[in-house]
């Protein structure tokens, strides 16, 4: 009886367009980031097998707390969304700016953690001390790096909660392929930092696309609320 209760309804071409508006350029954020991270994995490969693993690590302890920061962003896409259906701006605004306080707060603690472990928590992979003491100066600049990486993450999930996605499709690519990859490749390639180097690039990339988008969030929510 449910089954005969099912009606195919056809396709909605205006909800899969609506659909699409927002689904493909947030697809697009990620293959943005997730390609100059991979990018990046392949340069350190070219300076030594050392630096790679030493960044595998980093990368890896760097993830957790990202992974915290993500849930914060998908809490905000959500809670700001709400606020956008409800028409109330003011506390759309004030979701935004707290969310972006929570990350800024949990990325700091992380890296306190790091920088107070740097030395010891590579050690729960390898006991190579060079890999080990390499990973110790990557989790150093992941202080930097991970907070701006935190607050984008954020600040990308209160705009998509706004349905605001183009502009910031085009600031992560700015971010990561203009700025973080070739930074990182002149630093760290054809420099002398080596994968310090690339590490800075991507340092450079986000704390950009951080600034940028967080400002972009700031202007929107302000024109809405005057509108």
């Amino acid at each position: 009886s449910d089954l005969k209760a099912i009606q195919w309804r056809g396709i909605q071409s205006k909800l899969v367009s609506q659909m699409a508006k927002i689904g493909v350029p947030t697809g697009l954020q990620m293959v943005f980031e997730v390609g100059a991270f991979a990018f990046s994995a392949m340069m350190i490969g070219w300076i030594s097998a050392e630096a790679q693993a030493a960044h595998n690590i980093a990368i890896n302890l760097a993830s957790i707390s990202y992974m915290v920061a993500s849930g914060v962003a998908a809490a905000t896409t959500v809670r700001v969304a709400n606020q956008l259906g409800r028409k109330d701006y003011r506390t759309l605004r004030e979701a935004g700016k707290v969310s972006f306080f929570i990350s800024a707060a949990i990325m700091l603690a992380f890296g306190l953690l790091f920088l107070l472990g740097r030395n010891t928590l590579p050690l729960m992979y390898i006991q190579e001390h060079e890999v080990v003491s390499i990973a110790s100066t990557l989790l150093i600049i992941a202080v930097m790096f991970q907070l701006s990486d935190g607050l984008q993450a954020v600040a990308l999930g209160a705009l998509r909660g706004m349905q605001d996605v183009k502009i910031p499709t085009f600031i992560t690519l700015l971010a990561y392929w203009a700025v973080a990859i070739p930074f990182g490749y002149v630093f760290g390639v054809r420099g002398n930092l080596g994968v310090e180097g690339i590490w800075y690039g991507l340092a450079i990339g986000l704390s950009l696309s951080a600034v940028l988008l967080i400002w972009r969030f700031l202007k929107v929510s302000k024109r809405t609320q005057i509108l």
